[in-house]
């Protein structure tokens, strides 16, 4: 079995942008690379989600919640997020009994609440979506020239939320000139009236249905969904394959122990555990190509 370490994917990413870093101000930003119009669909991604209690203060914003692992064992995707004040030791993050174990710890936690697209579902529950290339958006307040949605795919049988963010033009922007969005008042606590400039752009996104639907069935068909969906599924049962090791073992035992009525303290074979892992990959491989059938694309 291939080690499962995707937690996202871009389905798509314009020509017309690149992603530029200055290693000053550890800053990274999207330029346009020619000039952009109107209602151009400029980046696809399928994020990792978690949902979260806000009643819990521990879930919110640290390092319990399952986001986190998928941070904390894919180096790739933690040195791509800010901040990067730390570099990636697997060592000194879990083992570490000085003060860098503190400050790697709060390293994550900051990765977390700095890069996290939040989303409430009721009064007590919000749904948390990191991704690896969108949060190279810069914020405007006051002139944001692209803005952003989402899909949420739901497929029976499959817990982990399926979110697609995309982002598209909403004004013409000049070549070389950055790309913003709009990160929504609660990130700086801010008082902007974006009423106008959600429903102005309506129509822009509605114009790339079509190639949205196209671009996400498609994925939907790819190992690349695979490979992140099986990491979703595992991550929410609390276990994570990484380089030869299996992590969150604790959850995953409890999981294995209830599922085959066993007695908890009983120990769990590798053969048993790739058994279970095997068993579930082919249950959610023949739950996507019943949804995929069931399309009308």
């Amino acid at each position: 079995m291939a080690s499962i370490l995707n937690p996202t994917h871009t389905l798509f990413k314009s020509r017309k942008i690149k992603f530029d870093y200055d290693a000053a101000t550890d800053n990274r930003k999207v330029i346009a690379t020619e000039d952009i119009f109107v209602g151009d669909l400029l980046l696809v991604e399928h994020g990792i989600a978690d949902i979260i209690d806000c009643k819990d203060s521990n879930n919110v914003n640290t390092t319990n919640n399952k986001t986190a692992l998928n941070i904390l064992y894919n180096p790739d995707f933690y040195k791509e997020l800010y901040p990067r004040t730390y570099d990636h030791n697997i060592d000194n993050i879990i083992n570490s009994v000085n003060d860098d174990n503190i400050n790697y710890t709060e390293a994550i936690t900051e990765k977390i609440s700095k890069n996290v697209f939040k989303h409430p579902i009721t009064a007590d529950k919000s749904l948390y979506v990191l991704f690896r290339d969108i949060t190279k958006f810069n914020h405007s307040a006051t002139a944001p020239n692209a803005n952003h949605s989402y899909l949420e795919i739901k497929i029976d049988g499959i817990d982990a939320p399926i979110i697609i963010y995309y982002l598209i033009c909403c004004q013409d922007i000049l070549k070389n000139d950055e790309v913003c969005i709009n990160y929504g008042n609660d990130y700086f606590k801010e008082n902007t009236d974006l009423t106008h400039y959600n429903d102005k752009h309506k129509p822009y996104f509605k114009k790339n249905d079509s190639k949205l639907k196209k671009l996400v069935y498609n994925y939907l068909n790819s190992n690349q969904f695979n490979d992140v969906i099986y990491n979703h599924h595992f991550y929410n049962s609390g276990l994570i394959y990484s380089n030869s090791k299996y992590i969150g073992l604790p959850s995953f035992y409890s999981l294995y122990n209830k599922e085959k009525t066993r007695d908890e303290t009983a120990d769990i074979t590798i053969k048993e555990m790739n058994e279970w892992i095997n068993s579930q990959i082919a249950f959610i491989t023949h739950l996507i190509q019943k949804y995929l059938k069931a399309l009308k694309i």
